[in-house]
């Protein structure tokens, strides 16, 4: 049963993306200790055979595995995002907000291989199964949730709506935004880059999580009162306008 409370005011749900053993340590670390502070679970998207030069920012962490599985037992969200974060297409997906992909365009057989690569990485190093997917820029397509569904991956992060929902067999969870903003009800996905941050970042991170603590929640809060939810019309003319919203300000901004 949906809280009623949950819908008439606004929820945010934290994902940070581009998480590896490259990533900024030093930032992060900083960034954890916030996290157990003020009790919050996010979403971590752990790319895990990264490939990607511009987000390999630190030094290699031996120790990498062993803290995704100390997420893990904190009941951290653990996603699947991608396979090693190369982009090989120009294919835009489902979301259709970035013209290039790891996966969208390919073959079932091709995407499967990232996938199973993917996940094996994550059983060899004994973790947990991730139980969310995350596409590397938003770009996948119907054939990467076909093997997702093979594989019992049955969470995505990703699409434009006001509220998770349930389509078929999978939890859609919308990403929406890149910071916090005060909105007046909906369930909102702020996704965080914490590679290209500094000092200054991490102190205005405490602030917007002191000022939004009340509403932030976890996976747990999404499944409990989610799990169930179809996709509204409101959800689907809301989708339409904010792809529409961000494409715009993409044009603008190549303009300026």
């Amino acid at each position: 049963m949906i809280d009623l409370g949950a819908v008439f005011r606004s929820r945010y749900l934290i994902r940070f993306d581009d998480i590896s053993p490259y990533m900024d340590w030093c930032v992060w670390n900083e960034i954890e200790l916030l996290l157990d502070l003020y009790n919050i679970k996010p979403i971590l998207a752990i790319v895990p055979d990264c490939k990607d030069e511009s987000i390999m920012v630190g030094s290699f962490n031996p120790n990498f595995w062993e803290k995704v599985r100390e997420w893990e037992l904190k009941g951290w969200g653990i996603a699947l995002h991608g396979y090693q974060h190369r982009f090989v297409t120009q294919d835009s997906g489902i979301v259709g907000i970035n013209n290039y992909s790891e996966f969208s365009g390919l073959s079932f057989k091709d995407q499967e291989y990232k996938i199973q690569r993917g996940l094996s990485i994550f059983k060899e190093n004994n973790c947990k199964k991730p139980s969310i997917w995350i596409a590397p820029a938003h770009s996948f397509d119907s054939e990467t949730i076909k093997v997702l569904s093979k594989y019992g991956i049955d969470c995505i992060s990703d699409s434009f709506a006001l509220y998770p929902f349930k389509n078929k067999a999978v939890l859609w969870i919308p990403q929406q935004l890149w910071r916090f903003r005060t909105l007046p009800f909906g369930v909102w996905t702020v996704c965080l880059h914490h590679n290209t941050w500094n000092i200054c970042d991490i102190d205005l991170f405490e602030k917007k999580v002191k000022l939004f603590q009340r509403d932030i929640i976890d996976m747990n809060f999404i499944i409990e009162n989610y799990k169930t939810r179809r996709l509204g019309i409101f959800d689907r003319l809301f989708s339409k306008i904010f792809v529409k919203v961000i494409l715009l300000k993409r044009r603008i901004r190549s303009f300026l």
